[in-house]
């Protein structure tokens, strides 16, 4: 299995080095992905990242607030919001 997977992955990179367009894309996700790591790494270390879920929390009990207003039922807000049932239910 673990040759298989080896010759799987020497095949990926063969195609990738020698197709210009997936050599591109592929660089494109790795600049990415080096980003998007130290974006997370910057708000650790200036606190940023608990602020960030605290938004994230309002913005989902202002969704839920508005499902809410639609009548839509609590277990389809909790499915869709990840909030807990009494979080739903003390925005009424």
């Amino acid at each position: 299995m673990e040759e298989e997977n080896m010759k799987n992955a020497i095949r990926i990179l063969e195609d990738i080095n020698s197709n210009k367009y997936e050599r591109d894309w592929a660089e494109r996700r790795l600049d990415w992905c080096r980003r998007r790591i130290d974006e997370k790494e910057w708000a650790k270390k200036e606190g940023h990242e608990e602020g960030r879920i605290e938004g994230n929390k309002e913005a989902k009990k202002e969704v839920a607030k508005k499902m809410l207003s639609k009548n839509i039922s609590i277990e389809e807000i909790m499915e869709f919001t990840n909030l807990t049932k009494e979080e739903i239910e003390k925005l009424k």
